[in-house]
Formats: structure tokens, sequence, C-alpha cells
């Protein structure tokens, strides 16, 4: 897949993320805020142990922009709806790049649950 397809995947994946996003929001409020998030990787060779991690590390960040940041532990509700918010957005992101070693190294560190850092 050319890196043009797969930069403007990355933009479409976070799209969706943006509308993951928003579901716990909107569940609370009538109107609706999507926010998107664009992963630039085109200077990234995923088929590298360094490259692949970058990514992880990129979309993780990408992630917590798209889901509002993180709350406070003690806000638990929030902080509940900000980790599922940000384990689905990295879960589909990761499926939709069909990057065989950055799943794999998103597997083996079990989802890479950024929330529980």
């Amino acid at each position: 897949m050319s890196r043009l397809i797969r930069s403007a995947l990355a933009s479409l994946i976070f799209a969706s993320i943006a509308s993951i996003a928003a579901a716990p929001a909107a569940l609370a409020e009538p109107g609706r805020m999507t926010v998107s998030v664009s992963v630039a990787y085109a200077d990234l060779n995923l088929a590298n142990p360094r490259g692949a991690q970058t990514m992880l590390h990129r979309l993780e960040a990408a992630s917590d922009k798209a889901c509002g940041g993180r709350p406070a532990p003690r806000f638990h509700k929030q902080w509940q709806q900000y980790r599922a918010c940000t384990n689905e957005a990295l879960s589909k992101a990761v499926a939709e790049i069909d990057a065989p070693l950055v799943t794999a190294l998103f597997s083996k560190d079990g989802g890479m649950n950024i929330a529980a850092r």
C-alpha cells in the first residue's frame, strides 16, 4: 500500500476515532462534537520495530487528544469513559492500518492501554 494511501487511511481512521471519542459526550449532551486527529507516518518504516513502536506512540497521543485528554483519576466516570474511548480507538486504528509489526507490538503489549500508564 502506498504511503499516500496509508496517510489518507490514517486520517480516515482518526475521523472514526473522533466519532468514538464523542460518543460518551454525546450520551450526556444533546449536541455532538467531532474531533479529527491526523497521524502522519510517511516518515516511518512500519516493517521496522523502531518505526512500528513510534507509530504506536503517535496513535496513543492521537487517541488521547481525540478522546479529550486524560482526566484526573478521581473523576471516576470520566476516567472510565476515557479508558474505553482510547482503548477502542487504538484497537480500531491498529486494525485499520494493517501493518503486521504494529499489530504484533500492540497485541504483545496487551493493547497498549495508555490510560493505565
